[in-house]
């Protein structure tokens, strides 16, 4: 990422925390997970204020009482592909890629970052590879993570001026 020391970092699908553990510098921290396994993790060095919950509650919340409010680093993983109620979405609906790009994009700050995790295949039909913000592209085999048997692309983005794009 441009910076290893954001003022704000949120991870809307945090789990344990993983990719918050590099950004632990950063000045506010928050994790967001509805997986309540999670909520007494902390990551060592790292002032992680988690919110455990739903992350499309989350958003609602946030657009209705702090419409403003934006994030200059988020690091993303969504669950791969599961169908989820979004009413500003084609009946109703999308896939857990789609929502999530919508909002990242939603509640980034002028010159905000992150990284996006997701399969490959809905990374391209979505064609988050190739969104404007999108400065760095990264294609993995299946099995880079544990179950989960599918090619996974990581999509390095920021909204505003960045290097031409490149993919690996």
């Amino acid at each position: 990422l441009p910076c290893s020391q954001p003022r704000t970092v949120i991870d809307w699908q945090c789990g344990a925390g993983n990719l918050l553990s590099p950004l632990d510098r950063a000045d506010y921290i928050w994790g967001v997970d509805v997986d309540k396994r999670h909520a007494s993790t902390t990551l060592p060095g790292c002032n992680l204020h988690r919110i455990t919950a739903s992350c499309l509650q989350v958003w609602d919340l946030l657009k209705e009482f702090f419409p403003a409010a934006r994030f200059e680093c988020q690091v993303v993983n969504p669950p791969f592909g599961l169908p989820w109620l979004a009413s500003d979405f084609k009946l109703g609906r999308a896939s857990s890629t789609a929502v999530t790009w919508k909002r990242v994009r939603e509640f980034a700050a002028e010159g905000g970052y992150g990284c996006f995790i997701a399969g490959r295949a809905q990374l391209e039909a979505l064609k988050i590879h190739e969104h404007p913000w999108t400065y760095l592209y990264q294609t993995f085999p299946s099995g880079l993570f544990p179950n989960a048997d599918i090619e996974v692309g990581v999509v390095h983005w920021v909204n505003g001026a960045h290097p031409p794009r490149v993919t690996l």
